[in-house]
């Protein structure tokens, strides 16, 4: 869509004619629309809106002023907008509803509203010459030419950023109502709607059969003579209580049988009860046989006890024993141990240390001297302490003085890069610049390629259609030819019958002729020469016949004539657009139209990625001259610490040198005194440990003497023969066979026992307790069998007795076939259900969303997508649209949420936290994503002119900056921006300028069209 010229009277604030030439205003492709708040900016946008739609946007329609109350009585109100739609340029003019003086009298009358469309130069094929003035047929070709309705058109061509940055913060309620506008979801709704229906025709389904089961309920309740009625839904848990009380009455029934069955009953539980007391009695007698075996046992555990006696008054013998041997043993270690370390202390001695250490480690150890020699060592290493510290600066100097050297090195190999690629950057930034201005170049020519493209391949399509056009006016000019003969034919059959009706009317007359009568021709009363002959036999009624085909014939020839006409004019028009020109020569012609369009459209869409690059070098250029300076300053104070250093570590090595002596540095021979004074120490430790040693051997004999006289042993040997037993297994037998007897004890002093023996049985009298047990059992076994042969008999009397509740169980069979047969209804309106709450946003949707909000929310991703391209660049890749994640308050879906994701942090936030100049980034970001969506999927193509409506003056000179970046894009992919906004920075970037002025008589504006232009009045 490219809008050409705008023309209004007494709209909005505007009292006189006002005319905008887009033309003029948008040659550069951005031009900004600036005023006073009030002045009437948003009401041209708004006639832009009228003229298409014969609407406005938002609550202003819903005032219905459209009318400037300003307007003289008699300036009509209209707006014309003259632009071009899918290669189509065409005027609309449109008048509101509105009340007007009449044009007689006093007063006021309605002047309805009105709209014409009139087409600028030839009209398209197939469209009407004239335009239409029928409100209905404007909107109709609006709506097919445009792609998008009047909602879809105010959000992605008079982009309202208050509209977009309320839609950002919205709920999932008001954003859904937004989408819906612009995304058609009615097919979704249908579906929603089918499977709402189909829920309802299985509950109604459903039902029917339910009332089948209710009636077969009824009967089987009446057959099993109930009084109350059948549940309105019997179930399974209904039916056995049905069958429970049949059984029972069954029972009743037979009484004969039950009473056999209780007499059965009492004579079993009477034959177990003397089962289990003659099981009883013979585990009595059980116990006790095993009990007698245990008590022989008892001479051989006296045995076993002296044995473990013995060997436990020996252990302390043992052990005191032992301790002289482990004692001795420590004697020796302690020895050795003084050995080694006299040889170690006679080992580290260096010449230096004479003065330190007077003699060898074993005198040292003789004399008891190891430990003051120790602390003399300690505190000569002591007093090298302080030059240690120096010989560690030194160390850490000199590796200073390496990193300072080595960062020199890299620091100068450094710059001499950065130089190198200083010189090479220029000539690397002017390719870029050139290719950077090509790029523009083929991209400005692309609305024209574009046009002219659209041309060739229309004109091609018109050369394809040749021969048929050629065909219709050969078939229309036979056609014309056979309406003129039949015509012809017409009107001779016409004028034939017309004169034989005239020549026979003599003839005719003279039969009516009789004496005395008046003559109806000459009125004589006296006929002496009546004509005589044949009467003509052309009646009136065929005359007439002749006269209406001849009629109709005319006009046939006159269609036929006029087709024929059209169809020569259409092959005229055609031959003159086609100009000799064939339709392989106008193939090549569009191919190398497309071609070049193809071409431009690629170097149009490498500008944003060439404008990228270009300032990446100028930055990089920019970045370079700071680190080569930066480099050079660092590589002077490298310098200076270098010499500075070597002069301080030259100073300290003299000193260092005197510290170590005949060792490496000063903290090797401080670690060596070290060393030296520990192994002193360990001299010392051990000669204290053998001293201790010795004592501890005499101890331990005089202890083990001690023992032997206590335990009554007269030597060691007598001590260790009685210390062989095996105790472990002698204490195991004796708790196995203490275990033994007082487990049979136990068993025998359980209470199931002391019942019946209250005092521990004996084997003989236990034997007797057995058989008067046996005894008593053998007489309840015969009551037992007696009471089964009395059962058998009564269930061969109570068999018939069985047949009263047959019907109940066939009508029960009857039931459960129809349960059967109702389960899998059941379950197909289940899964309906589940399914349609699953449509419908409810049960088991775990986003709780509806099929409509679930499409919507998938157009909204789609938005998201298109918008972050835009987003990245606005928010220097800071921020990015996301889905927002879970669900709103109250339950809502969160499937219409929309969050950015800030890489800052890392993680995504709600767009309300957004800054105002953030706000407008991300608001005019999602505009123009949406623009991109609605128009692809309305099939509108591309909006060359789009107006943005502001939300500047929240932005900072950067952002402002990337915005403009970003309208440049847009230009160059061949768009009109207007640009409605207050900033005034924006009035020095945008030359191409359309001020409204507000007074108190109403607005009117003044056209810029150059940075150098003058202000012209419109």
């Amino acid at each position: 869509m490219k809008l050409h010229l705008l023309e209004l009277s007494a709209f909005g604030p505007y009292p006189d004619r006002v005319s905008i030439d887009f033309d003029a205003l948008g040659a550069d492709g951005l031009f900004l629309l600036h005023g006073d708040t009030g002045a009437g900016k948003t009401s041209l946008l708004d006639a832009v809106a009228f003229a298409l739609f014969g609407t406005v946007p938002g609550v202003r329609q819903d005032a219905g002023r459209l009318r400037c109350d300003r307007a003289d009585a008699h300036t009509e109100t209209r707006v014309t907008l003259e632009l071009t739609l899918s290669g189509q340029r065409f005027s609309i003019s449109r008048t509101p509803k509105y009340e007007r003086p009449k044009s007689r009298g006093g007063g006021t009358t309605v002047s309805q509203a009105t709209a014409n469309l009139a087409w600028v130069g030839t009209p398209p094929p197939g469209r009407r010459p004239g335009g239409v003035d029928r409100i209905p047929e404007v909107a109709l070709i609006v709506k097919e030419l445009l792609g998008m309705n009047a909602d879809q058109f105010f959000q992605v061509v008079l982009l309202p950023q208050g509209d977009f940055a309320r839609f950002l913060r919205a709920d999932t309620e008001h954003r859904e109502q937004l989408l819906e506008q612009l995304f058609d979801t009615r097919r979704f709704g249908t579906v929603e709607d089918w499977f709402a229906e189909a829920r309802r025709a299985s509950g109604a389904a459903l039902r029917d059969r339910y009332e089948t089961v209710r009636r077969l309920a009824a009967r089987t309740t009446q057959a099993a003579g109930l009084r109350q009625e059948a549940p309105p839904r019997p179930d399974e848990a209904w039916l056995d209580g049905v069958r429970d009380i049949v059984d029972a009455r069954h029972a009743l029934a037979t009484e004969t049988l039950a009473a056999a069955s209780a007499e059965r009953s009492a004579a079993t539980e009477a034959e177990r009860v003397l089962a289990v007391q003659l099981a009883h009695q013979r585990r009595t007698v059980r116990l006790c046989e095993s009990l007698r075996t245990v008590r022989l046992t008892e001479p051989l555990r006296r045995r076993w006890q002296k044995e473990v006696g013995d060997a436990r008054r020996a252990a302390p013998v043992l052990d005191a024993f032992a301790a002289v041997t482990r004692s001795e043993v420590g004697l020796a270690a302690a020895t050795t141990a003084v050995t080694a370390a006299t040889d170690a202390v006679d080992n580290l001695r260096r010449s230096s240390d004479a003065e330190l250490v007077p003699g060898s480690g074993a005198a040292l150890a003789r004399a008891g001297a190891a430990r003051t020699a120790a602390a003399v060592v300690r505190d000569a290493a002591g007093r090298l302490a302080a030059v240690l510290a120096e010989s560690e600066r030194q160390l850490a100097d000199l590796e200073r003085l390496a990193d300072h050297s080595a960062h020199h090195r890299t620091d100068t190999a450094t710059l001499a890069g950065v130089d190198d690629e200083i010189r090479q950057l220029p000539a690397v930034t002017d390719v870029l610049a050139d290719q950077h201005a090509h790029a523009i170049i083929a991209a400005a020519t692309v609305p024209e390629l574009t046009a002219r493209d659209k041309v060739a391949r229309e004109l091609w399509q018109q050369a394809l259609s040749l021969p048929v056009v050629r065909d219709a006016v050969q078939a229309a000019v036979d056609a014309a030819q056979r309406a003129v003969d039949a015509a012809q034919k017409a009107t001779h059959r016409r004028q034939t019958l017309t004169q034989r009706r005239i020549d026979g009317m003599a003839v005719e007359l003279a039969t009516m002729l009789a004496d005395g009568v008046s003559c109806p021709v000459c009125g004589a009363a006296e006929h002496p020469s009546p004509a005589t002959g044949q009467a003509a036999a052309v009646s009136p009624a065929l005359l007439r016949s002749a006269e209406q085909d001849e009629e109709r014939a005319l006009r046939q020839r006159e269609v036929a004539e006029v087709d024929r006409a059209s169809a020569e004019q259409t092959l005229a028009v055609l031959l003159a657009t086609l100009a000799g020109r064939s339709a392989e020569q106008l193939a090549t012609a569009a191919q190398e139209v497309g071609a070049a369009l193809a071409a431009a459209r690629a170097a149009a869409a490498a500008i944003p990625e060439l404008s990228q690059r270009l300032r990446g070098l100028r930055a990089r250029a920019d970045d370079l001259r700071q680190r080569r300076d930066d480099l050079a300053a660092r590589i002077a104070g490298r310098e200076a610490d270098i010499a500075r250093l070597g002069e301080v570590i030259t100073d300290r090595s003299e000193l260092l040198d005197q510290a170590r002596a005949d060792h490496p540095d000063v903290g090797a021979r401080r670690a060596h005194l070290l060393t030296v004074a520990d192994r002193l120490d360990e001299v010392d430790v051990a000669a204290g440990q053998a001293r201790a040693a010795r004592a501890a051997v005499a101890q331990a004999w005089a202890e083990a003497a001690a023992a032997l006289r206590v335990a009554g042993f007269g030597d060691l040997a007598e001590a260790e023969a009685v210390a062989d037993a095996d105790v472990p297994t002698l204490e195991r037998r004796l708790r196995d066979a203490e275990d033994e007897e007082t487990a049979l004890r136990g068993q025998l002093a359980d209470p199931e026992f002391a019942d019946r023996q209250p005092e521990l049985p004996d084997l003989d009298a236990a034997v007797l307790e057995l058989g008067a047990a046996a005894a008593d059992h053998a007489v309840a076994t015969a009551r037992l069998a007696a009471a089964e042969r009395a059962a058998t008999s009564s269930y061969a009397e109570a068999h018939s007795a069985r047949q009263r509740h047959l019907e109940v169980s066939e009508l029960t069979r009857k039931l459960r076939s129809q349960w059967a047969r109702l389960a899998p209804l059941v379950a197909a309106d289940e899964e309906l259900t589940a399914l349609t709450d699953v449509i419908l946003g409810r049960g088991g949707n775990a986003r709780s969303m509806s099929l409509r909000a679930y499409v919507l929310a998938a157009w909204l991703a789609e938005v998201a997508a298109a918008a972050n391209a835009r987003l990245q660049i606005l928010t220097g890749g800071r921020y990015t649209f996301v889905p927002a994640a879970g669900k709103e308050a109250r339950g809502r879906s969160g499937g219409l949420g929309l969050d950015v994701l800030d890489q800052f942090s890392g993680k995504p936030r709600p767009a309300k936290t957004l800054s105002g100049g953030e706000s407008f980034l991300a608001s005019l970001a999602l505009a123009l994503g949406l623009a991109d969506v609605v128009a692809a999927q309305s099939g509108g193509g591309l909006l060359n002119t789009m107006f943005i409506d502001e939300g500047f003056g929240s932005l900072d000179a950067e952002s402002l900056e990337v915005v403009m970046d970003t309208l440049d894009s847009l230009r160059g992919e061949g768009r009109v921006i207007g640009v409605v906004s207050h900033v005034d920075e924006l009035r020095q970037r945008i030359p191409s300028q359309l001020r409204v002025i507000r007074s108190a008589a109403g607005s009117s504006v003044e056209l810029s069209v150059g940075s150098h232009a003058g202000w012209a009045s419109a």
